[in-house]
């Protein structure tokens, strides 16, 4: 979106536009009807008025105490932020601050910036810096991305394009979308508005086949994975199934209590898995983990021992995991001996469950491997497929 020059009302014209604001009936209606709203939506999180005005006086107390300490509290948060690993800017002025985050896009390689309702940016005229900058700024918000499109600040704090009527949108939409005609149908007006953000953002899935059946669930993931690859649109889709992940994603961010623990193509993950918590969640079934030590370059563990090359020197005697992947594990002549528990066919594939000493243990193996409960087996690791972990902090 190209830059446009604004214009600010000077202060000795105030009244004039007040008086001229508080004439237009459709701004007078357009207020009313969003401040019935409000005042509902208000009504219907206090209905004791008693407790309303309580959070009044709390909210006055909060806001009198911020501004008077307001240089204090701003050190304060800037230390509780640097501690946390954020690099904190400061500017005196509207032009330094858009220079400065002009600059960390610049370093980035930015082309497009993505914003949701910022007064702030607003009052230092961010967007505009970014257009002049070369770099695209879209708002996320409907009514502010109205505004930007005619070239104008926000008439209200939250609803920034209140002062619009319906037949200006239309117009504007009209003029300025591609490929947009002009209609005064507000689910229309939407829709233009939303293929614009969609096309320019994202598309967010919380977990869309959660609750469909197997088969729905496998179909779906390959007509949401098409869609995707049709419109070249940028996707983030939230799910626990680790299969979905693996079979749709081109990029996977694994994350525990709110914290990343790996980010990489599906493959990565499975092949290197940083930590125990990632090697756990992708592959099914999940990969099997062994505790022990390293003696001399052999991993030696309840029922289990296994040379590993190339280790370094500093981890000998130390407690480590070794992981393997079912899939990993073969039927042998030779080696570790376990004992079958039971075995699951599915017609393709064998999941064999083993106890290894202590160890429960899953092979999976090709075909229809016809073993009994209580028989020995012996075991073969597919070299350069053991994983090893820290005991201590589960870390590759």
């Amino acid at each position: 979106m190209n830059s446009q020059p604004l214009d600010f009302v000077p202060a000795s014209e105030f009244k004039q536009r007040a008086a001229d604001a508080v004439a237009d009936d459709h701004l007078r209606k357009s207020f009313r009807g969003a401040m019935d709203f409000l005042i509902g939506k208000r009504a219907a999180q206090f209905p004791d008025a008693a407790a309303l005005e309580s959070q009044r006086s709390l909210a006055e107390h909060i806001r009198k105490y911020s501004l008077a300490r307001l240089p204090e509290l701003l050190e304060q948060l800037e230390r509780k932020l640097t501690d946390n690993g954020v690099q904190v800017h400061w500017a005196e002025t509207g032009e330094e601050a858009c220079a400065i985050i002009v600059g960390i896009a610049q370093r980035h390689s930015t082309k497009l910036m993505v914003k949701g309702k910022s007064m702030v940016s607003e009052e230092v005229e961010l967007n505009h810096a970014m257009a002049d900058a070369g770099i695209d700024a879209l708002e996320s918000d409907m009514g502010e991305y109205i505004v930007q499109l005619d070239g104008e600040k926000p008439s209200h704090i939250i609803m920034p394009a209140i002062h619009k009527t319906k037949q200006q949108i239309a117009r504007l939409f009209a003029d300025k979308v591609p490929g947009a005609g002009y209609t005064e149908s507000v689910d229309e007006l939407i829709g233009i508005g939303r293929a614009v953000l969609r096309e320019k953002f994202m598309f967010l899935f919380d977990e869309p086949l959660s609750n469909l059946d197997a088969k729905l669930r496998v179909q779906m993931r390959a007509e949401i994975k098409a869609l995707h690859q049709r419109l070249k649109t940028t996707t983030v889709y939230v799910t626990h199934d680790q299969v979905e992940a693996m079979t749709m994603a081109d990029k996977i961010v694994v994350m525990r209590d709110g914290i990343v623990e790996q980010v990489g193509s599906p493959l990565d993950l499975y092949d290197r898995p940083a930590n125990m918590f990632v090697a756990g969640f992708i592959g099914s079934p999940a990969m099997n983990f062994i505790e022990g030590s390293i003696l001399d370059g052999v991993f030696v563990g309840d029922g289990l021992t296994h040379s590993l090359a190339g280790l370094p020197d500093d981890l000998d005697g130390q407690s480590v995991v070794l992981g393997i992947r079912p899939e990993h594990i073969e039927l042998a002549d030779a080696g570790p001996a376990a004992t079958v528990v039971l075995t699951e066919q599915t017609g393709s594939e064998t999941n064999i469950h083993l106890k290894l000493g202590a160890n429960p243990l899953n092979c999976l193996a090709k075909g229809r491997i016809a073993v009994e409960p209580g028989q020995s087996v012996h075991l073969r690791m597919q070299p350069g497929k053991v994983h090893l972990f820290d005991a201590r902090t589960g870390k590759r």
